[in-house]
């Protein structure tokens, strides 16, 4: 190929909607949470083909710089790593990367993943990556849609406009909806919206132009702490008093929600965003009464509910749509469709008292 793709992996976030297992320590990112590995681990095996992708940049806090570095190993993948003192959110995280990639070969092809989400099919994911090249090329920001398996009301939604001429299965982008009720979501899928998959495709001198454009206060931020960065042959660790003095915002409100080079190209791939329990619920296989089972656990005269028991034997009777999350120290029940409130807990639970 041309123009090899650079994958940046974002690694950094906590994952509190997916307490007790997702921890600050060992967050979501780097656990087992829907196969035998952890979903960073298949994110860098869903970039491993050399003959399209580059060696990946990842960024993650500094706390979890070693375990970044000891999981690519062990799926054999050569990676550089940057390492953020506090957290900023994808902004600034996707402006760091974006220099560190532009200082190491101007204007390359640059492939943004989160790595708390799971791809099932590496072909059709990579053929959409190529589809998009050429419209990145040319300076557009290349988002990921993908047509709506369900009206799911935890993500995000893209209105595309019209085809982009010369660029195959490429659009414009009419809009950026943000996740809308249960009403809402299934007007969008029968009008032809897209989910936002939150992961792009650039040129990494055109996102950091825009980054001047739209956000140049986190562009300056950005540059700054990799100017006063330290380089230790195995992780960059960026400057801290420069890099918690960006705004802490996402790349889509910062940047992608302004900028008039955005298009989508539609991937015809499964996805799933592993942010909440309900969503692994969803992603994972079920036995014939709909339950999900992860560790050791009986099920009985129960349907619709997610097991996630770790070392401790966990047993339910005459239970539907119930999620039980049992670890070491923390058990946790809640009713599948309150999933997402999880979060709000675990905020009043670090009110209290430190969550390890």
């Amino acid at each position: 190929m041309k123009d090899k793709v650079v994958p940046i992996l974002l690694a950094g976030g906590v994952g509190s909607r997916l307490w007790p297992v997702s921890r600050d320590n060992l967050p979501k990112q780097f656990q087992p949470l829907a196969g035998s590995v952890s979903t960073y681990q298949e994110t860098l095996k869903l970039v491993a083909d050399a003959n399209i992708y580059r060696s990946p940049v990842i960024v993650t806090n500094e706390r979890l710089g070693t375990l970044a570095k000891t999981q690519a190993e062990a799926v054999e993948q050569q990676v550089s790593i940057v390492l953020e003192p506090v957290q900023r959110d994808s902004a600034a995280a996707v402006a760091v990367a974006a220099i560190v990639v532009e200082e190491r070969a101007p204007g390359s092809i640059v492939l943004v993943l989160a790595t708390d989400h799971i791809i099932w099919d590496q072909e059709r994911f990579s053929d959409c990556v190529v589809s998009g090249i050429d419209a990145a090329r040319s300076g557009k920001i290349v988002v990921f849609g993908l047509e709506p398996a369900e009206p799911r009301t935890n993500y995000a939604y893209i209105k595309p406009g019209q085809s982009l001429e010369g660029f195959a299965d490429v659009a414009s982008v009419e809009a950026f909806v943000e996740k809308p009720n249960a009403e809402l979501a299934l007007d969008y899928m029968r009008k032809g919206f897209l989910w936002n998959s939150g992961n792009y495709l650039f040129r990494s001198d055109i996102i950091i132009s825009e980054f001047g454009k739209y956000a140049p206060d986190i562009l300056t931020s950005a540059r700054n702490s990799l100017q006063k960065s330290k380089y230790d042959g195995e992780f960059i660790q960026i400057d801290k008093v420069q890099f918690e003095s960006s705004p802490k915002k996402s790349l889509d409100v910062a940047l992608i929600e302004h900028s008039n080079a955005v298009a989508v190209v539609t991937g015809r791939f499964r996805w799933s965003d592993i942010g909440s329990w309900d969503t692994i619920w969803t992603a994972l296989p079920k036995d014939e009464n709909g339950n999900v089972v992860m560790g050791t656990a009986t099920v009985y005269d129960s349907a619709g509910c997610l097991i996630h028991s770790q070392g401790v034997h966990t047993s339910i009777i005459g239970l539907e749509n119930i999620i039980t999350i049992s670890t070491p120290d923390e058990v946790l029940v809640v009713a599948k469709d309150r999933a997402q409130d999880v979060k709000q807990l675990v905020d009043k639970l670090k009110e209290k008292s430190p969550i390890k």
